[in-house]
């Protein structure tokens, strides 16, 4: 009789490194996106206990209007829980801000897993300058555009019959889509930046299309502003600015065409 021998047992060989599964991918998305949930909740939870005192320097742009005026009706609040819910929504709106280094760093390190070194560096830039722009765009709209809207739009359609009454509520969304909006009207030079480093667009192509970026920057303003002409004004005019500093950027940074050899 013959003795059955047994193949030795090996290991199935381990994927190459930079070629995992589509379960692995989403498993370390998960873990990028719980990662960022949970330092958004305690920055949050941070922010919530100092509310009332962002919400005193939120309201300082429009005490100095009420001071100009001779004014000295306070914020209100038309319903019980309301003066509560923009307290929460304030600290979760500072918690979501103050958080951002933390949340795109998970997410970055999430997506520089599968970049190439080329790739990588684009991220990178992408993300210093991003929070950067983003930073200088919310403090512009806060300090100096903030202050300029209430200006026109309390002193100039207070009447005899006409009084302020501003309720908590309004005036903290007001104030919120301002900073948000031009945080992201600041991201443009990035993006053409980026489009340009690509050779996705030429700076002479965002030249030609000029006009009609400006139809757009004026529609884009009147979304993302309040509904009054001076917001809208004061963030179509820096953004067309902007546009050309985009254009400058891509003109000297962008990825130039090799040119015909004869």
């Amino acid at each position: 009789m013959t003795e059955r021998i047994d193949a030795p047992q090996t290991e199935s060989p381990r994927p190459a490194e930079g070629t995992m599964g589509i379960l692995d991918h989403l498993h370390d998305l998960r873990k990028a996106l719980l990662y960022s949930i949970i330092s958004i909740g305690i920055c949050s939870a941070l922010t919530i206990y100092f509310a009332g005192d962002i919400f005193r320097i939120l309201t300082l742009p429009l005490m100095e209007v009420y001071d100009r005026i001779g004014h000295d009706q306070k914020l209100i609040f038309t319903s019980p829980p309301e003066g509560f819910m923009t307290y929460l929504r304030i600290g979760i709106f500072s918690g979501f801000l103050t958080s951002t280094p933390l949340w795109m760093f998970f997410m970055g390190r999430f997506i520089w897993l599968g970049l190439y070194a080329k790739e990588k560096k684009i991220l990178m830039i992408f993300v210093g300058f991003g929070s950067a722009l983003f930073l200088l765009g919310g403090l512009f709209g806060y300090f100096y555009i903030f202050p300029i809207g209430l200006r026109f739009l309390v002193e100039n359609y207070r009447t005899a019959t006409l009084e302020a009454l501003i309720s908590v509520k309004e005036y903290f969304s007001f104030a919120s889509k301002l900073i948000v909006a031009f945080g992201l009207a600041f991201e443009l030079p990035l993006i053409m930046f980026l489009l340009g480093r690509l050779g996705l667009v030429s700076a002479r192509g965002f030249l030609r299309a000029f006009r009609w970026v400006v139809v757009v920057i004026f529609i884009v303003a009147a979304i993302f502003t309040p509904p009054d002409a001076v917001s809208q004004i004061s963030m179509a005019v820096p953004l067309c600015v902007l546009y050309f500093l985009g254009v400058l950027a891509v003109a000297i940074f962008g990825k130039k065409k090799p040119r015909d050899t004869q």
